[in-house]
């Protein structure tokens, strides 16, 4: 689900988007503006929700490798403790958090439902299309027990330029599944933007 957050976050921002590119009256940092090509993505952590480590679907920390300026390089696993055979039915939701220096976080965006996870799945784009040939085996419904493994999938910093230096440095993008009201698998993206003549400001005296 890894490379399937980029669709699902522009589906949290689509009510939103503007020629101005704006979120809640604030210009966002990695949009169309004039000034948002100087901000910079730092994706920090993609993993498994603190609190949350004894979920049926288990995601240990991926690896991430910053390939250039735009682009990542993310490999992991998911584990699933359990079979989810197709038509069971699991529901999900999507959301963004701002996050402050001290690590607290809170709602930024409301949360965004959808429903059956193997028909949102099929009906993913070609960047999720990409994200399932780096998957072995294949990640499609329905889910047997073990292990899935992802490699080398590349991320870019496209979908994240709605989120603003000039709103917060840190944020948090969480997806979290669930199955009759109990939640079985949660996910969160950690990552930080910087406005870069803040940065220079800050890097300068090092």
């Amino acid at each position: 689900m890894i490379a399937s957050l980029p669709t699902l976050v522009l589906i949290i921002f689509q009510p939103h988007q503007t020629h101005g590119a704006h979120l809640h009256g604030i210009r966002t940092g990695l949009g169309a503006d004039d000034d948002s090509h100087r901000s910079a993505l730092f994706l920090n952590r993609i993993g498994q929700c603190k609190g949350l480590e004894k979920l049926p679907i288990f995601v240990p920390d991926a690896k991430i490798v910053q390939l250039n300026t735009t682009h990542y390089v993310v490999s992991g696993i998911i584990r699933f403790h359990e079979a989810y055979p197709e038509g069971f039915g699991i529901s999900g939701l999507v959301w963004i958090e701002q996050c402050s220096e001290l690590g607290k976080c809170q709602p930024f965006t409301s949360k965004v439902a959808f429903g059956d996870v193997c028909q949102v799945l099929n009906s993913m784009d070609d960047v999720f299309n990409t994200f399932l040939n780096r998957s072995s085996p294949v990640f499609k419904c329905p889910f047997r027990k073990g292990v899935y493994r992802f490699n080398d999938v590349v991320m870019d910093n496209e979908v994240f330029r709605y989120l603003s230096p000039h709103v917060s440095n840190d944020w948090k993008i969480v997806l979290q599944a669930s199955h009759n009201n109990h939640i079985i698998f949660c996910i969160a993206v950690d990552l930080s933007v910087f406005n870069w003549e803040e940065m220079i400001k800050k890097t300068q005296y090092l």
